[in-house]
């Protein structure tokens, strides 16, 4: 009899300790919360195979007349005629500053052929994109950040832009040549100003080979431009007048128009200057007349911490 009472204890010893360490654990801090283990990260998944990110890509690309509808539905980012989803690059490029792995489906079309952006970034280095042009139309980019304008977002390396804001219709303004548009904007002198050295950077940039191609929606003078390049490449000299105002979208700005010597009254170039601050400046594309940004005052560049 005794040894059973003993055989019995024991077994219910170790039931009791069974239990126990099922409980889930306590805190030292003496709250009640239990104590969340820390996470383990599962194994990399392996990545999707190179066909088969083609092949999705070209579903897309084949499906492109009826993106608008696409993007709505399935939450891709549209970003021609009006941006869709816009917030969806806003998170992309918040985890892309943070170095978190992020992906990110963009649409493209407009004035350029329609194109598939499959963007990736695994948390480290630079963001890589698979870019599908059209059936077995593919490109290999890769990009090291996003320059962040008032307009748009344009990603270095990709050829892409994603517009922050529908395309500006441009109105013409009631101002004769060298009137001052605003009470307290900057001067028809300073928009001349600011618009000369905008376009001789431009120019010199395009100059270096290392620019976008004339008409190019996502070209950025980077900070290694000088604020004064010096005489072009081409000996051309440009004289630059103010001619009047027009309205972009909501903004009003200063028309400057550019004229060589011995061409008459026939002008160059046009480019509107933001009249508020001068901190905006567009050129106008002579085929189709849109206005193109190219300066930005207060642009950033987004990173990652291991690019």
């Amino acid at each position: 009899m005794k040894r059973f009472s003993v055989s019995a204890l024991a077994l219910a010893f170790a039931l009791l300790l069974a239990a126990c360490a099922k409980e889930p654990q306590v805190s030292k801090s003496g709250s009640d919360q239990p104590v969340q283990s820390a996470s383990v990260s599962a194994p990399d998944a392996p990545a999707e195979p190179v066909e088969s990110v083609r092949a999705r890509l070209s579903e897309l690309h084949a499906e492109w007349q009826n993106w608008p509808e696409l993007a709505e539905r399935e939450g891709y980012v549209l970003c021609s005629g009006r941006p869709v989803n816009q917030d969806g690059v806003e998170r992309f490029l918040a985890s892309y500053q943070a170095g978190e792995p992020a992906s990110l489906t963009v649409l493209s079309y407009g004035s350029t052929i329609p194109m598939v952006y499959q963007i990736d970034f695994d948390g480290q280095g630079a963001m890589c994109a698979t870019i599908c042009k059209g059936e077995g139309q593919f490109e290999e980019a890769e990009s090291a950040g996003v320059y962040s304008r008032a307009t748009d977002y344009v990603f270095e390396g990709f050829g892409l832009v994603v517009p922050k804001e529908e395309e500006a219709e441009r109105s013409e303004l009631d101002a004769a040549p060298g009137e001052q548009l605003l009470a307290g904007g900057i001067s028809p002198e300073r928009a001349v100003q600011i618009a000369r050295q905008a376009n001789e950077r431009l120019y010199a940039y395009r100059s270096a080979g290392d620019g976008a191609g004339f008409g190019a929606r996502g070209v950025v003078i980077p900070d290694s431009i000088p604020e004064d390049p010096g005489p072009r490449a081409d000996g051309i000299a440009l004289d630059y007048r103010p001619a009047g105002g027009e309205r972009l979208g909501e903004r009003p700005c200063y028309r400057v128009e550019t004229y060589r010597e011995g061409e008459g009254d026939a002008y160059y170039d046009v480019l509107l200057v933001d009249a508020r601050d001068g901190s905006l400046v567009w050129t106008i594309e002579m085929v189709n007349g849109s206005a193109v940004p190219i300066y930005d005052a207060d642009q950033t560049y987004i990173t990652c911490p291991a690019a």
